[in-house]
C-alpha cells in the first residue's frame, strides 16, 4: 500500500467542529467532554442568559456542522513529509528496536479465544514486526506517524466494528490492484490508534479471527512462506503479489541481521 494526503474522517470532523462552536458560544462542558465550564470573571452562565446561549447553540451547531462538512468533504490536508523515502539501515533498526518488545509480549501472552474458554498461541514477533515495517515503510510513512499511528494498514470500512463503535479514522489516497492485477488510486478509510502498541494490538486480534485461521496458523510457527501463502488466500490486499513481497522481505532483513 502506498498513501498519500490524509484528511479526517467525517465524524470526527464534525465532532470537533461542534466541540469548537460550543466553546465560541460559552457551552464548554456539554458536547467536549472534558472541557472545563466557561466562566465570566469567576462566575458561571447562568440563568436567562444561559438559556439563551443553549437556544443559540441549538440552532447554530447543526448548520454549522453540515457547512463545514460540504466544505471540507473529501479535501486531504497536505501530507507531512515523515522520513525518506527509502529507509535506512539506521531507521530499520530504531523501528525493530521500538516494536520488538511489543511483539514479544503478545508472542508471550498469546490471546484469548472467540469463546473465551483457552488462550491462544502467540504470533511469532519477528513475523509481526516485520509485516508491519512492509507495510509501514519501517515506520516512515504517513499512516504510521502521529495522529494515525497505524503501522499495518487496517482499514475502516463501513460496517467494521471501527466504524459502528465511532472510532477515529483518517481517508487515504491509496494505490490498491484491480482483478486483472492493474493499479489505481482511489480514497480509502484507515484507523487511527493512540500508538503503535494499539494498532499491533488490534492486528493480532484481526487475524486470531476464523476467517483469517491460515494466517494465524502459519503467524504461531513462524512459516514465512505459509504466511505469504495465507495473507494472499484469505485476500489480505489488493496487491496480487503482497504474500511474495513479505516474504522477500523477511529474507533480506534476516540476512541483514535486524531480527
Amino acid at each position: 500500500m502506498s498513501e498519500s494526503p490524509i484528511c479526517l474522517g467525517h465524524p470526527v470532523r464534525v465532532l470537533l467542529l461542534l466541540d469548537g462552536v460550543a466553546l465560541a458560544l460559552g457551552r464548554g462542558d456539554d458536547l467536549g467532554g472534558d472541557r472545563v465550564a466557561v466562566r465570566r470573571g469567576s462566575q458561571r452562565l447562568e440563568g436567562p442568559l444561559r438559556l439563551a446561549l443553549d437556544s443559540v447553540i441549538l440552532l447554530v451547531a447543526p448548520l454549522a456542522a453540515l457547512v463545514a462538512w460540504e466544505l471540507l468533504k473529501g479535501k486531504p490536508m497536505t501530507p507531512k513529509i515523515l522520513g525518506p523515502k527509502t529507509p535506512t539501515r539506521a531507521d530499520q533498526r530504531s523501528y525493530v528496536d521500538r516494536l520488538r518488545p511489543i511483539a514479544l509480549r503478545v508472542e508471550r501472552e498469546g490471546g484469548i479465544a472467540p469463546d473465551g474458554t483457552k488462550v491462544l498461541p502467540g504470533i511469532k514477533a519477528d513475523l509481526g514486526v516485520l509485516e508491519s515495517a512492509h507495510e509501514s515503510s519501517w515506520g516512515l510513512s504517513q499512516l504510521a506517524g502521529a495522529p494515525a499511528y497505524n503501522i499495518f494498514g487496517m482499514t475502516a470500512e463501513l460496517g467494521t466494528y471501527w466504524r459502528t463503535q465511532l472510532r477515529p479514522y483518517f481517508e487515504i489516497i491509496t494505490t490498491e490492484w484491480d482483478k486483472a492485477g492493474k493499479e489505481y488510486k482511489t480514497v480509502r478509510p484507515f484507523r487511527a490508534y493512540a500508538s503503535w502498541e494499539a494498532s499491533y494490538l488490534d492486528w493480532a486480534r484481526r487475524i486470531q479471527k476464523p476467517d483469517f485461521a491460515p494466517v494465524y496458523a502459519a503467524a504461531i510457527r513462524g512459516d514465512w512462506p505459509a504466511f505469504g501463502a495465507a495473507l494472499d488466500q484469505v485476500k489480505y490486499a489488493t496487491d496480487p503479489k503482497y504474500g511474495a513481497k513479505i516474504v522477500s522481505m523477511a529474507q533480506a532483513a534476516k540476512a541483514a541481521g535486524l531480527v
